[in-house]
């Protein structure tokens, strides 16, 4: 077999599938990452790792024949000639798992955020840049085909120049964070469900608007009377100001979150082609 994939900006042809691992079995992992590469041939998982007992037992519910670890440093001692890791933990722990998933020569997916601390982003990037691999964060909501179609008609003109982009988020439902809860817990989630839905927000407004914000400003309010002693919703506004002129009031919305601090850098690596 004989497959084309695109990795680090170019084309390799290869003569069997990339063996990787997908590093934390949640719900995106089962229901999204996991569906994906079993409908590619050019790729194949032959391992996971998650810290639940729970969740491998899923896995291995569904995969009868995979090997599974309880973390990543048993998967490479147990895994020495995988290709690449597929990370969809919570958004803690993705800078240790990249940078050592780099440091072995592995190609990196990870699930976004990738980091909110400029720090680690330029850890990153260092790492990646004495690497021959290729780092990609999950930036899915780029390419839904509406979504896509969207893009494409607004960098062709078809509406004129943009002057204000408005995304709105009205959530009803659970934050979500499987088993763990980890959207509910600020040490893991680094800002919970505003900053992993809101993630989305930014890299689609950045695309639609042609360009980075040179200015932004956010706020960011409790909700009176709900205890500060546990997860709470929030009311947020935030708007950016890009190059062109063009003004978003993006993502207001309620949210349940932490007060964590927002992210200050940019929403993808330099390898990342999204």
């Amino acid at each position: 077999m004989k497959c084309s994939v695109i990795l680090s900006g170019r084309c390799h042809i290869i003569d069997r599938p990339l063996k990787g691992a997908i590093v934390g079995f949640g719900k995106v992992a089962e229901l999204a990452h996991l569906p994906a590469w079993q409908n590619r041939p050019e790729f194949r998982v032959v391992a996971v790792a998650d810290p639940l007992p729970e969740r491998r037992d899923r896995c291995r519910a569904l995969l009868s024949q995979i090997r599974l670890y309880p973390d990543m440093e048993a998967l490479f001692l147990g895994e020495p000639e995988l290709d690449f890791v597929d990370i969809c933990t919570p958004p803690h722990a993705h800078t240790p798992l990249v940078l050592a998933a780099l440091k072995r020569g592995l190609h990196v997916l990870c699930e976004k955020p990738l980091t909110l601390s400029p720090g680690e982003w330029r850890q990153l990037n260092q790492a990646l840049a004495r690497s021959s691999t290729a780092l990609v964060t999950v930036h899915n909501w780029k390419y839904a085909p509406l979504l896509s179609l969207s893009r494409e008609q607004v960098q062709a003109g078809a509406i004129g120049s943009p002057r204000k982009l408005t995304w709105e988020v009205h959530r009803t439902s659970s934050m979500g964070g499987g088993l763990s809860s980890w959207r509910q817990d600020s040490a893991n989630s680094l800002g919970g469900i505003l900053v992993d839905h809101g993630w989305h927000a930014f890299y689609l407004l950045m695309a639609w608007a042609g360009g980075e914000p040179r200015a932004l400003k956010a706020r960011l309010l409790n909700l009176p009377g709900v205890s500060r002693t546990r997860p709470f919703p929030h009311f947020f506004n935030r708007r950016a100001l890009f190059c062109k002129g063009a003004t978003s009031p993006a993502g207001s919305g309620r949210y349940p979150a932490s007060p964590r601090s927002p992210c200050r850098c940019p929403p993808r690596c330099c390898r990342c082609p999204g």
